[in-house]
């Protein structure tokens, strides 16, 4: 029988020095059907060049490039170009083992998952071996903010549909993948981690108090409006990452004593710590010291103290 054909999309930007190491795990993957979609988001370093070469190579990879407008952007181009019926993400400075596809490929296969998911070196482990699970425990699972990533999984191209990642580039993952259980019927999860993830001290989650930061409060915000709407029994679980996401982002204007600079974006995280207290308070995954950092985020004053 014929393979099928497995799109494996790379967004890429400034990755220089580890864009060898990430596009050569994929051309030496065993699974060799393969379509490597490289998308070029408006580097200003030696990338572009290095996926040129690569190109020349390689005739699997196709590589695109566009204006700098993030990674979600380059994600979703590369969606828009696939024609695989399988679909695999790679972060530009993270690499997988060389099996990676081809077991992914045979778990996919072989369960009719809708989605293939494996452990990246971050996360906490919820299985010890391998096992299917519904979507709607997935989903649970995701929600206690763990299979955030869209690396480190494979996707069926037709249940993903014409879902698309957000515009706004920190916690978009959390966004797609919430939105993806609601499509799925299974997921199949392997226990082994194939995905090495390179933690870079300048990559988006770790960037310095800027506007781009606030972007993880919307993505956040988003998920729990829609869970609240879809799933209200998990909305407990949604209002955990996004009481987090609150007192992180408070926490870091007061710190940098910019609450004047940012004097809007405090206004607006106030009001929806008002607007949620109540269920903050009820809500059992919640410290009890968070508790007490969100009431006080109520009295501005009090709040330059305590953070």
């Amino acid at each position: 029988m014929m393979e099928k054909l497995v799109s494996v999309i790379v967004p890429i930007y400034n990755t220089e020095k580890y864009l060898e190491r990430c596009i050569g795990s994929i051309c030496s993957q065993t699974y060799q059907s393969l379509e490597i979609i490289l998308i070029d988001d408006g580097s200003t370093d030696a990338s572009l060049q290095i996926c040129r070469d690569w190109a020349v190579k390689d005739s699997r990879i196709k590589l695109f490039s566009q204006k700098n407008a993030g990674a979600s952007a380059a994600r979703n181009y590369g969606l828009d170009c696939t024609i695989g019926n399988y679909v695999v993400f790679v972060d530009s400075d993270d690499y997988i083992d060389t099996d990676m596809i081809e077991e992914f490929y045979k778990a996919m296969e072989s369960s009719q998952a809708s989605v293939v998911i494996s452990d990246v070196s971050h996360d906490r482990k919820v299985y010890h071996e391998d096992a299917i699970i519904d979507s709607y425990r997935a989903l649970k699972i995701i929600l206690s903010g763990i299979w955030w990533g869209g690396p480190a999984k494979m996707f069926n191209k037709d249940v993903v549909g014409t879902l698309r990642f957000p515009n706004k580039t920190i916690a978009e993952d959390y966004v797609f993948m919430v939105q993806l259980m609601d499509k799925c019927k299974n997921v199949y999860y392997l226990s082994r981690n194939f995905y090495h993830v390179e933690q870079r001290c300048n990559s988006l989650s770790h960037l310095r108090l800027s506007d781009r930061k606030f972007d993880e409060l919307y993505n956040v915000k988003y998920v729990s409006d829609y869970i609240a709407s879809r799933h209200p029994e998990l909305k407990h679980l949604a209002d955990h990452n996004l009481a987090g996401t609150l007192l992180k982002l408070l926490g870091l204007v007061y710190k940098a004593k910019r609450e004047k600079e940012y004097a809007t974006r405090v206004e607006e995280m106030v009001q929806i710590v008002r607007m949620n207290y109540g269920s903050f308070l009820r809500n059992p995954y919640l410290l009890f010291k968070q508790k007490v950092l969100l009431t006080l985020c109520l009295t501005k004053c009090t709040a330059k103290v305590i953070f």
